[in-house]
Parts: C-alpha cells; sequence; structure tokens
C-alpha cells in the first residue's frame, strides 16, 4: 500500500469514500452549534424532569453533557486536522516555488 501525500493524510473521509478539506470555519461552527445544543439540552431536560427530580428520566439531562463533550472534540480534531491541512498546502506551495525558481535560473550551458 502506498503512502498519502502529507496534504491528504489531513483530510476527512466521507461515508462514500471521497476525501473533504476540513474548514477551520465549519469545525468551529459546528462546535458552537453542539455545544449550544447540549446547553438547549441540558436546560430542557431539567425543566421537565424537575431540576434534579428521581424518576425513569432522572438521566435525561446528562445526555446535555455527552452532546457537548463529543462536539467540543469532534469540533477540536477537525479544526487542528484544518490546521495541518493549511501548513501543509503552504509547505507544498513553498517547495513548489523553490523547484520552479531553480528550474527557471539553472545553468544549462554546461
Amino acid at each position: 500500500m502506498t503512502e498519502l501525500p502529507e496534504r491528504e493524510k489531513c483530510m476527512l473521509p466521507t461515508r462514500y469514500g471521497y476525501r473533504n478539506v476540513p474548514g477551520k470555519g465549519s469545525s468551529g461552527a459546528g462546535g458552537i452549534v453542539a455545544v449550544g445544543f447540549g446547553i438547549f439540552w441540558i436546560i430542557t431536560a431539567s425543566s421537565i424532569t424537575g431540576f434534579g427530580g428521581s424518576g425513569p428520566f432522572a438521566f435525561m439531562p446528562q445526555f446535555g453533557l455527552l452532546f457537548i463533550v463529543v462536539g467540543a472534540g469532534t469540533s477540536a480534531v477537525r479544526f487542528a486536522k484544518a490546521a495541518e491541512h493549511e501548513k501543509a498546502l503552504q509547505r507544498y506551495h513553498r517547495r513548489r516555488a523553490d523547484s520552479e525558481y531553480r528550474t527557471e535560473h539553472s545553468d544549462t550551458s554546461a
């Protein structure tokens, strides 16, 4: 099996086998939405269950914490991958520019 190029290691696979470039903005927005939904879930579920009351649904507000942790964690990983991809792309452009410069300015008269 061949190794993926540096930039492709940072891409995220989809369920259909395609690879997407992660974005910092969408990663941050996804994290904000997940945390917001988790907070909304906690408040709503707590008001339904009586803010710490007992009963068969007393555990429901705790799912909000799960949403917050999973959403923030996923967002952080995607944000790190986006930053890693940007750095790899900059290194690629730098290497390519250096290569083109050397090709244009090489001494071919010898």
